[in-house]
């Protein structure tokens, strides 16, 4: 488990302004060692640095949870635990945008992601074929509670127990 943050960095995280994700940072400077917190911190929550935003930007609604680890009701997540690299919402696309007109599924079809990560594939395809069910595994639970609500959640966290049915397509 990653050190929760400090009273100051919590204050200084609390002060930043909040758009849909995106965190900006407060005007004034900071000292070098409060920076280094508020980053790793933010960094523990999936947000990235970017120079042009001039923001953290985060891939999902990443509020609720931020509030839930400065409130300490949650622990910050371990920083990587699982090697996880998070696939590009562009990348995504263009991948289901190549391969669903192939693969001509059925309304109704179950589609495996048998690694899920934040469901960035599964979003891709839902933008295009939002008839489909969703399953999906993935074994980090700080990446699963953030999928979106069409993906069932009972397979979870392995891929092992699950038993594919003639109707599941794998990509």
């Amino acid at each position: 488990m990653l050190k929760p943050p400090s009273l100051e960095a919590v204050e200084v995280i609390r002060q930043c302004r909040f758009e849909a994700g995106r965190l900006f940072l407060v005007e004034e400077r900071l000292a070098k060692p409060l920076y280094a917190e508020v980053k790793r911190v933010l960094e523990a929550m999936g947000g990235f640095w970017n120079t042009s935003a001039q923001a953290f930007l985060f891939d999902y609604d990443y509020q609720e949870r931020l509030l839930a680890v400065l409130e300490g009701r949650e622990n910050l997540p371990e920083r990587n635990p699982t090697a996880y690299f998070p696939t590009p919402a562009g990348l995504a696309a263009s991948v289901v945008k190549q391969s669903l007109g192939i693969i001509g599924l059925r309304p109704g079809a179950r589609v495996l992601e048998p690694s899920a990560g934040r469901a960035a594939l599964i979003d891709a395809v839902r933008d295009v074929r939002s008839d489909l069910v969703f399953e999906a595994c993935e074994i980090d639970p700080f990446h699963r509670s953030i999928w979106p609500s069409v993906v069932s959640p009972s397979l979870g966290r392995t891929y092992s127990p699950f038993r594919p049915r003639p109707s599941t397509t794998r990509w």
